[in-house]
């Protein structure tokens, strides 16, 4: 039986029925067509929280976060795709950054700071339906489960890359009712860290 392609790139809305794609040649395409994450940002799906952060604090302390995103829905999943630090002040310790988190947030946690930008990742879209915030006191403590960043405590002229990317991947998934935040393993005193988490929202 021949298979059947269709040749160059097609129209279609959602829940329609398309014919496989393919080259001029014949061959079957399958590959990426876009950038990574463009389809979920288009769709709105994708979000980004960031926050200055000051002296950031230990996991194990009343409040944590850097930032810090509580998921408040019943439907989705947050899954966090990557994470961006810059070191706009310098250390008094060392230490790293990383992320901690829970479950067992069915209420709003207290003790919490406004973030510093909230935004979709599709320019003029709606923000995320999970809320972020600077830092925030969670109802359960997390363990300090996947650190990204070593800090130390030269000056930032010192530092060969005072600005660093990592991709996640979406590794890291907060569930309904749980909470995920930025956080340190030791009080990094006197710094100060320019930090934000890009994010996907997925139905659960």
């Amino acid at each position: 039986m021949a298979t059947q392609l269709l040749v160059g790139p097609q129209t279609a809305s959602d829940n329609s029925t398309v014919t496989a794609r393919g080259t001029k040649d014949g061959a079957l395409v399958f590959g990426q067509l876009h950038t990574r994450y463009f389809e979920q940002t288009v769709r709105k799906n994708v979000f980004v929280a960031s926050a200055t952060i000051t002296a950031a604090t230990i996991y194990t302390g009343a409040n944590v976060g850097g930032p810090f995103i509580w998921n408040n829905t019943n439907s989705i999943n947050v899954a966090i795709l990557g994470i961006g630090c810059a070191i706009t002040t310098a250390s008094g310790a060392t230490g790293a950054i990383g992320f901690t988190g829970n479950n067992g947030q069915t209420a709003a946690p207290t003790a919490t700071s406004a973030i510093g930008t909230r935004s979709s990742g599709l320019i003029g879209a709606a923000t995320s339906q999970s809320t972020p915030y600077s830092f925030a006191s969670a109802t359960n403590v997390g363990s300090f489960f996947f650190p990204v960043f070593s800090i130390e405590t030269g000056a930032t002229s010192t530092i060969p890359a005072s600005m660093a990317w990592v991709d996640i991947g979406g590794l890291i998934i907060c569930p309904p009712n749980a909470w995920i935040a930025v956080a340190a393993s030791a009080t990094l005193t006197s710094s100060v860290l320019q930090i934000g988490i890009m994010y996907e929202e997925v139905a659960a």
